[in-house]
């Protein structure tokens, strides 16, 4: 049976807490997501998402969590894979990301997390701040389910809503999800940065925020 793109809901928000750290913890960077999610706080690191996953639900009308849904899997483990696209479509486009955000759930890095995500959201802020415009944040494939095309198929949701809206489409890519995206027709805008070698990995991680503007017969 085909992979099927629904809306999810908030009787999802479990099993998608649960694919977000199943995904980054697999990937190549997953020394990054273990230090801004430390893995001794494994069980409150999902459960934090869970609430903020929730929340959005809840309470952004800007936010569409989407899943991916195989037939031939029953319950839970049915979902393999989602997103979550925004959609900022009224006049005052997206508006900027706070100047610090909290992050003192249990099972987050405090420390880490507003280094890191405080740098994504100076760039969002400069480039995408006031504009009308659809972002990505995130895509994420249970591990079990990968190159099974389901990245894809979250990706090109959000790209035709894009499309339907006559809108760019931006995201923030990590070196894993970096080709899936290029191949989706994204290009550079900046690179974010940051050293990580004084929360004990000796490497820095580079984040890109890409674009995929409308094709010029489209605007």
């Amino acid at each position: 049976m085909a992979i099927e793109i629904l809306p999810a809901t908030e009787a999802d928000c479990p099993r998608l807490a649960q694919i977000d750290k199943a995904a980054f913890e697999s990937g190549s960077d997953s020394a990054f997501e273990h230090v801004l999610f430390p893995a001794s706080g494994a069980d409150d690191a999902s459960a934090a998402k869970e609430v903020i996953f929730t929340r959005a639900m809840r309470e952004d009308p800007s936010a569409r969590f989407i899943k991916a849904v195989d037939g031939n899997l029953s319950l839970d483990a049915a979902v393999v894979g989602w997103a979550k696209w925004h959609l900022y479509d009224g006049e005052r486009g997206m508006p900027p990301a706070p100047a610090e955000r909290k992050w003192d759930a249990a099972g987050f890095n405090a420390e880490a997390c507003r280094e890191f995500f405080g740098g994504v959201d100076r760039v969002k802020n400069k480039v995408m701040a006031g504009r009308r415009c659809i972002y990505l944040q995130p895509v994420a494939t249970d591990p079990a389910h990968q190159r099974r095309g389901v990245g894809r198929q979250l990706m090109e949701w959000g790209l035709d809503e894009a499309a339907r809206a006559g809108l760019p489409a931006y995201l923030v890519a990590s070196p894993d999800g970096y080709p899936l995206y290029v191949r989706c027709g994204f290009v550079d805008v900046e690179e974010v940065q940051m050293d990580f070698t004084r929360f004990g990995v000796p490497r820095v991680c580079t984040s890109t925020l890409m674009v995929r503007e409308l094709p010029r017969a489209s605007r």
